[in-house]
């Protein structure tokens, strides 16, 4: 079997908030299992799923790995599409509490592998840290918000100046070369963060974009405002045609943009690229540039206020970075801490236990 590993997030921090992919995961489908694992800061909780991917990777055509976008190195869950599964940390921020438990999902006990005695002293060393790691989110999504208003600004302003009567007719000229004519099923649509803003800036994984297509159409767009209505307009027609579709968010306006569409069936996707996200040329097939849909004597009176809010809020993004890469060490602490209490065999014994309820889901 050609088994295929793509990376994606599907929580991220945004501007006062938080943001989150979720939630269409805890919609119960038969045949569907979802495991949810409790357990500590420091537990294994992220090292049990990355053993849960490795494990399946020669089973499972394809396996979702996602990240963590404070700590991308850290997983939050793995998704097994032949397995029909997935696991997931279930602890705040994206905390989940089993609505149809045993039906569908299926809690795994970290929990059990705490020990009382060496933890309950150091009960305001957790809360310290504790707050000290809220503290820094705060701060984070504050500076976002600043970033967020002077990237709003431009935006709105491209949006007053866009013909979107050129971006439409492109989209359906798209269709009619790209996709295939008449219905082909009823189409899966996948949310999904390619790119997020993490500890170390922007965060993107082009590598799931190589992995899933050979032709990938680059629409090059700074401002991000064209290429959402061009990628809506595709996705209706994707839709229309049954297809199987990731659909990606903007890592700036999660809630607002549309970055990225990946086809997996037809090996194709339509990928946005402006200065903090890039692609490698190489593996573009095509590049549809944005500027061809503006007015182009109104863009040269206002592009001097437009590049100076764009470094104002590259600015402000750069240091709700430096606060979340903050969180990080004092949540590398935390989870230092929380270790001398943990009996890391009873995480071993679940690991491996949940490992082979996976397997053996591979035989039904």
């Amino acid at each position: 079997m050609k088994s295929q590993t793509v990376d994606f997030f599907l929580c991220a921090t945004k501007a006062n908030g938080f943001f989150s992919l979720c939630e269409p995961f805890d919609t119960p489908k038969e045949g569907v299992r979802r495991y949810l694992i409790k357990g500590s800061a420091g537990n294994g909780k992220s090292t049990a799923m990355k053993r849960i991917a490795d494990a399946c990777a020669d089973q499972d055509s394809l396996i979702e790995r996602i990240h963590c976008s404070s700590d991308p190195d850290s997983l939050d869950g793995v998704i097994l599409h032949d397995a029909k599964c997935s696991v997931v940390d279930a602890t705040p921020p994206h905390a989940v509490e089993p609505a149809f438990p045993g039906s569908f999902q299926t809690v795994v006990n970290f929990w059990d592998a705490l020990s009382e005695e060496p933890l309950a002293p150091k009960l305001p060393i957790f809360a310290k840290l504790s707050d000290a790691i809220s503290l820094c989110h705060q701060k984070a999504r504050r500076l976002m918000a600043g970033a967020d208003t002077l990237l709003s600004d431009n935006r709105q302003f491209i949006s007053s100046i866009i013909r979107q009567s050129k971006i439409d007719a492109l989209a359906d000229r798209l269709s009619l070369c790209e996709l295939p004519s008449g219905k082909k099923g009823d189409g899966e649509i996948h949310l999904r963060l390619l790119s997020a803003v993490t500890l170390d800036g922007i965060h993107t994984y082009t590598d799931t974009v190589k992995t899933l297509c050979n032709r990938v159409i680059c629409i090059d767009d700074p401002f991000g405002v064209a290429a959402d209505r061009l990628l809506r307009r595709l996705l209706l027609h994707i839709k229309q045609r049954g297809l199987d579709v990731y659909v990606c968010f903007d890592p700036t306006a999660p809630d607002k943009l549309i970055s990225h569409l990946l086809i997996p069936s037809l090996s194709l996707g339509f990928v946005t690229q402006s200065m903090d996200v890039r692609f490698d040329p190489t593996i573009c097939t095509r590049t549809i540039r944005c500027t061809r849909f503006l007015d182009r004597n109104a863009l040269r009176k206002r592009r001097q206020t437009l590049t100076f809010q764009k470094k104002a809020a590259n600015v402000l993004m750069h240091a709700a970075s430096a606060h979340l890469r903050e969180a990080k060490s004092i949540h590398d602490e935390l989870e230092a801490e929380y270790r001398t209490g943990v009996d890391f065999s009873v995480v071993e014994s679940k690991t491996a236990a949940l490992c082979n309820a996976i397997k053996a889901r591979y035989s039904n």
